[in-house]
Order: C-alpha cells, then sequence, then structure tokens
C-alpha cells in the first residue's frame, strides 16, 4: 500500500519537513484536540465524518492487512492521529511491517506511557531505524486538557521521553503549537533527554488557521479569558521575535515553517538561522 499523502517538489512545510511520507490506520482520534488540522480535513473539508464521530475513531482494517513498501525517505506514523492504548496493537503491525520493509520511521504522538514502553520493548530490533517525537505543547495539565482535552498530562508525556531516551532511542519534541507563553520551560524539561541527532531536535510551532481550524465550541468565558487570550497574544510578531531571540542558537532547537516565516523578515537572523 502506498502511504496516503508524500511530500511534492514545493518547500516541505508542516510534518513534511520531517519525513517524505505519511502512513496511518484510522478516521478520527479521541484526543480530540481542538486545534487539530486532521479533524478540520475530515469532517469540514472531506466530510469523511462527523465532528461528533471524531473522538470515536474508526479503525480502516485494510490498512492493518496492508502491504507496505520501502518508501523513498523516511516515513512519520501516525500524522492524522495519535497512539493509544485502544490502538496500540494494530499500530504495531503496520509499525512492523514499514521497519520490516526497510523504511525509516519518524512515530510522532501525544504518548501514553504504556503505549511507549510497549513499542520500546517490541521494536528494540529496529532500534536503530526509529526515532520518536513526542507532542508536548505545555507542562501546564490544565492548559494541555483545555486544548487537547483526550489526550495524556505533561506527566505522561516526559515520563514517556525519558522511557525512550534511557532506553536507547532517538528522541525529540514537537512543541507544535505552543499552547501558552513560556515554551522555554518545555524546552529546559525535556533537554537531558533529546538525543544528539541530525533527524531530531526541540521544534517549535505557532497554532496554525485559528479561523478554519480551531473548535472554541463549549468553552466557557473564562476558558477564552484563560487559555484562548493569552495563546493569541503569545502567536504576535513581538512575542515570536522575542522567543527567537531567547532560545535561536540553542543546543537541539529547530523553527517550524510558522516560525520561519516571522524570522525570515529580518535578513541578518535569517542568514543566523541557516547558518546553524
Amino acid at each position: 500500500m502506498e502511504a496516503e499523502e508524500t511530500k511534492d517538489d514545493r518547500r516541505a512545510t508542516g510534518v513534511y519537513e520531517w519525513a517524505t511520507a505519511s502512513v496511518n490506520i484510522q478516521t478520527g482520534c479521541e484526543h480530540d484536540c481542538r486545534y487539530c488540522y486532521a479533524r478540520h480535513d475530515a469532517v469540514c473539508r472531506f466530510r469523511r465524518c462527523t465532528r461528533q464521530a471524531w473522538a470515536t475513531p474508526v479503525i480502516d482494517a485494510a490498512r492493518i492487512d496492508a502491504k507496505y513498501p520501502l518508501f523513498k525517505g523516511p516515513v512519520i506514523f501516525p500524522s492524522t492521529h495519535d497512539i493509544t492504548p485502544r490502538n496500540i496493537n494494530e499500530c504495531l503491525v503496520v509499525i512492523k511491517k514499514l521497519l520490516t520493509a526497510g523504511n525509516e520511521l519518524l512515530i510522532v504522538s501525544k504518548p501514553h506511557l504504556e503505549c511507549v514502553q510497549l513499542l520500546c520493548e517490541v521494536l528494540r530490533p529496529w532500534q536503530r531505524h526509529v526515532i520518536f517525537r513526542f507532542t508536548i505543547g505545555s507542562i501546564s495539565d490544565n492548559v494541555l486538557k483545555f486544548w487537547e482535552p483526550g489526550a495524556p498530562n505533561f506527566e505522561s508525556r516526559i515520563k514517556s521521553l525519558s522511557c525512550a531516551y534511557l532506553d536507547g532511542y532517538r528522541t525529540s519534541v514537537s512543541c507544535e503549537p505552543y499552547l501558552d507563553a513560556f515554551p522555554w520551560h518545555i524546552f529546559e524539561v525535556c533537554y537531558d533527554y533529546l538525543s544528539d541527532d541530525p533527524a531530531g531536535g526541540f521544534w517549535i510551532g505557532k497554532l496554525r488557521r485559528w479561523d478554519s481550524r480551531v473548535d472554541l465550541s463549549g468553552a466557557t468565558p473564562e476558558e477564552i479569558k484563560l487559555y484562548v487570550e493569552p495563546l493569541r497574544a503569545a502567536q504576535g510578531d513581538g512575542f515570536v521575535k522575542g522567543l527567537v531571540c531567547q532560545l535561536d542558537g540553542r543546543r537541539f532547537i529547530r523553527w517550524k515553517d510558522s516560525i520561519r516565516e516571522i524570522i525570515e523578515k529580518e535578513p541578518q537572523r535569517a542568514q543566523k538561522t541557516q547558518r546553524n
């Protein structure tokens, strides 16, 4: 089976800064993140499911049974949902097929510790072909609960990162989107568990397309004040420039396309970033 999406020849953005192809096994995700691009695409653009159905994912048996080839470059698994206790067994079937075919695999998820422990155990024969990238957008459980209501708390995420790192796997972090005004705090906590690998790093990016993707239904005025307004303020060019001044050039720091667009408005800063 071919990957459902592949990178084209244009400048890579989104997940295709990281790999050339992606593979997924289900429609929907119980983490039900308010900013999810995949939910917006499935519900609003392509009408594959309803908004209510998204949070009750449906596994595609054909994707579990399929044969997977050797792709031309690294493969992301998954990119439109996460790995959870509910789908871990099916995910492992597909992951092992991808690795057996010889692929380099970037495993991306908001990690459940029990799932990561199982992955580390089962994937040991292919360890050098696997890199984990865990999504951590805040160290505040309240912030995470608002933006990613069904996803694991911060403790599960940092323990997953340390577990994979100490078990000898290559590890990295996606802080995209950062969910509050303190992404450097996340970096500081994660620093000791990031592997020194060209394919790794601590990736920082903004929340994209507020007006179309972000679902604030059910949010109270107090939640808007506590979680939405501060984040919108922290997405402005001034804040981003301050963030770049604070972290640019630090070991492991990588800027996603949403940040680079602002960096590249300043020629000297763009030249420094390119040298790094």
